[in-house]
């Protein structure tokens, strides 16, 4: 909100307002972050509304980049503030980043989670199909994981193939509660991904 109290319109006049977000970094060059999705050209936010962007980086540049610690400040700023949108620069909280080195082995967590991302990435960029190839490696490299299994459930649904989303998802369930016994309660997100997942009835 502006300091007024009165809702802000932002405009990317004609092309997506992310485009009006920079990033400052200290200790070199800034990294190729890439948006996830298209945003809209424009957008309001007030005390009630507000907007969000996510970026990503391709996972073979992440790997290779250098270690050590770094300041992320993103920055909003527009020149052009026609048809009652706002005009200035707005600045984030610093970041402070560390990249270090991946673990070797990596922990199961950690690895259940670099294949999350993985997948997320694909999705984003390439799709539900190449996004449930790499789920399916992931399920395979580890079997035991729910996560990834519901995850796996979830592309498939995507792509209508209800009855295999169904398996996938009944063997999340199965592996969170051999994960969880003593749960005193079933695992409600599994169960409403499972039954998002059945095939719909029209009436008759």
């Amino acid at each position: 909100m502006s300091s007024g109290g009165k809702p802000w319109k932002i405009s990317g006049a004609g092309a997506p307002w992310s485009r009006l977000v920079r990033f400052e970094m200290t200790g070199g060059d800034a990294w190729p972050l890439e948006p996830a999705v298209e945003a809209p050209n424009e957008v309001t936010v007030d005390e009630r509304t507000s907007a969000v962007l996510f970026w990503t980086i391709a996972p073979e540049i992440s790997a290779k980049l250098p270690q050590g610690e770094r300041t992320v400040v993103a920055v909003l700023e527009t020149r052009d503030g026609g048809g009652g949108a706002w005009t200035g620069v707005a600045r984030s909280r610093e970041l402070r980043v560390a990249v270090v080195d991946e673990p070797n082995p990596l922990p199961p967590a950690w690895a259940e989670r670099k294949a999350e991302v993985g997948i997320d990435y694909a999705f984003c960029h390439e799709g539900a199909g190449p996004a449930l190839g790499r789920a399916e490696a992931a399920v395979k490299a580890q079997p035991a994981s729910w996560r990834l299994l519901s995850v796996k459930g979830n592309l498939l649904a995507g792509l209508d193939r209800r009855t295999e989303a169904i398996a996938a998802l009944d063997e999340a369930i199965a592996l969170w509660w051999n994960e969880n016994p003593k749960g005193c309660a079933p695992p409600w997100e599994l169960v409403a991904q499972r039954e998002a997942s059945e095939p719909v009835v029209p009436p008759k």
